[in-house]
């Protein structure tokens, strides 16, 4: 199972290219699986949705593809739309529970919510693929989260300007 960090859905849908689209091409496909909860799904739109660098008709165009590929793919595990209109990222990320889960992790609270559904999914030997070198860092073995990976995928937020001509 590919759990893509919010970054990688973000530059998926608003840059393109590289290894975050090869493996959207692979849940399209059926040769893989995804899982995106309330936390990725809302910090996913908000994210495109406040990025002032691109166009308002590009953005909007971005998050209608993201939320149809989530809720039409059958192979990607989506959240209710229930949890999605009642998630507060800060409030998430400031959860005593997440900010304790990160301490213990050595990791960011904005990257508790990414490995909790991994760990949702653990039976499906989920690898988390992330941008974050910090938390591409962790080694959830350490830790005795045998059935979770993680690996960094180095992306370029480059946006290519075509000039006309």
């Amino acid at each position: 199972m590919l759990i893509l960090d919010s970054n990688l859905w973000i530059h998926s849908f608003t840059i393109g290219d590289g290894y975050p689209d090869d493996c959207i091409e692979r849940l399209i496909d059926h040769r893989a699986t995804s899982a995106v909860n309330a936390y990725i799904y809302r910090e996913v739109v908000e994210n495109i949705d406040d990025n002032r660098d691109i166009p308002r008709s590009e953005r909007d165009d971005a998050i209608h593809r993201f939320s149809r590929l989530i809720t039409d793919c059958p192979k990607v595990e989506n959240c209710t739309q229930q949890a999605i209109e009642r998630m507060d990222l800060e409030a998430e990320r400031d959860a005593t529970k997440t900010q304790m889960l990160g301490d213990a992790l050595e990791i960011q609270p904005k990257d508790v919510p990414v490995f909790a559904l991994a760990y949702h999914n653990r039976d499906e030997n989920p690898t988390i693929y992330t941008d974050d070198e910090s938390f591409a860092a962790l080694v959830p073995q350490e830790y005795g989260f045998s059935q979770i990976s993680i690996e960094h995928v180095p992306v370029s937020w480059e946006r290519v300007s075509q000039t006309v001509e």
